[in-house]
């Protein structure tokens, strides 16, 4: 694995190595999840929208009965959240 040095400015701004970038399709930016994991380091993710199809199935799924709103909204969220993750 190669490893690169990245520098910080005042402001945490900082740019990622060019490879990785085109690998995660970022080449124009995007947005990044960063995980702290202590002293081992941190983790950077890139935050890709779901796609056409994903949300199809989605929305193609019945509802699964009455909900309160706040039942609704976590609903919604947990199948962003595995979209999101896939």
């Amino acid at each position: 694995m190669k490893a690169t040095t990245i520098m910080l400015s005042k402001k945490s701004l900082s740019i990622l190595p060019r490879e990785w970038c085109q690998r995660e399709g970022l080449a124009q930016g995007g947005l990044v999840n960063a995980f702290d994991l202590g002293e081992t380091g941190l983790l950077l993710r890139p935050l890709k929208a779901p796609s056409s199809r994903e949300v199809a199935k989605l929305l193609r799924q019945p509802p699964a009965g009455p909900q309160s709103p706040e039942e609704a909204a976590a609903i919604v969220e947990r199948a962003l959240r595995k979209v999101r993750r896939a």
